[in-house]
């Protein structure tokens, strides 16, 4: 089988294809800030003083971590909706059903990875730090946020940045509930038009592409974060 570049070149196809990887940002954009924002709280509540707190967070990172995506994919499609009020229930009907079902399971399965790093991160900071900032009058809130969680985020953004290029990869999962992902329009070309390298060279490179530039981003991040000028 010959290389024909058409295939992903034609206007109906290459579009196609565009449309798929715009969804995949879509999706994984949404799953990262979601999936980072829960995973935030999960870990305070891992460092809470009250232990039936510090429970709650172990058996949801516990749980979730154990459970396949594609399991939380197909309950967030198929059953999560059907325990919800009529009203609301309708609504999500209204909208894009797979795509929400689909950045729910993204972000409650990311935020348990997320979780532990931040947590990670928060243990990796002396005891002394806190020492410090009440000995400057700081509360604990204050103290938190102005001295304790910025230096974590700066330990655990390697980390995390791993976790995006994950999140960005498992947004294939979500062909399975429908979602017209970048897989999923990769496999209708391939379908319409019997070419199999074509489509799925330029599913490949867009997630080499997108992965590498997440991969730049971390590099900047750390040259700024030891002072260095960026570029």
């Amino acid at each position: 089988m010959t290389w024909n570049a058409t295939v992903v070149l034609w206007a109906q196809y290459g579009a196609s294809l565009l449309a798929g990887l715009a969804t995949t940002l879509e999706l994984a954009a949404i799953a990262i800030a979601g999936s980072l924002l829960l995973g935030t709280l999960v870990s305070l509540a891992s460092l809470s003083r009250w232990r039936p707190i510090r429970a709650i967070a172990a058996a949801y990172v516990d749980f979730v971590r154990c459970v396949p995506l594609l399991v939380h994919a197909m309950f967030w499609y198929f059953g999560a909706t059907e325990l919800l009020p009529l009203a609301v229930k309708e609504w999500i009907y209204e909208q894009d059903l797979s795509m929400i079902a689909g950045a729910t399971a993204l972000i409650v399965y990311s935020a348990s990875f997320v979780a532990e790093d931040i947590r990670s991160g928060i243990r990796s900071i002396s005891g002394g730090q806190i020492e410090a900032a009440r000995a400057l009058g700081f509360g604990f809130l204050r103290s938190f946020r102005w001295v304790i969680f910025p230096q974590a985020i700066e330990a655990v953004i390697p980390p995390l940045i791993g976790q995006a290029m994950v999140i960005t990869k498992n947004t294939s999962v979500t062909l399975m509930i429908g979602v017209v992902e970048l897989i999923n329009a990769t496999r209708r070309v391939q379908d319409a038009t019997f070419r199999i390298v074509e489509p799925y060279a330029f599913a490949t490179l867009s997630y080499l592409i997108v992965c590498s530039l997440l991969t730049l981003l971390a590099m900047r991040y750390e040259r700024w974060a030891k002072g260095g000028a960026v570029a």
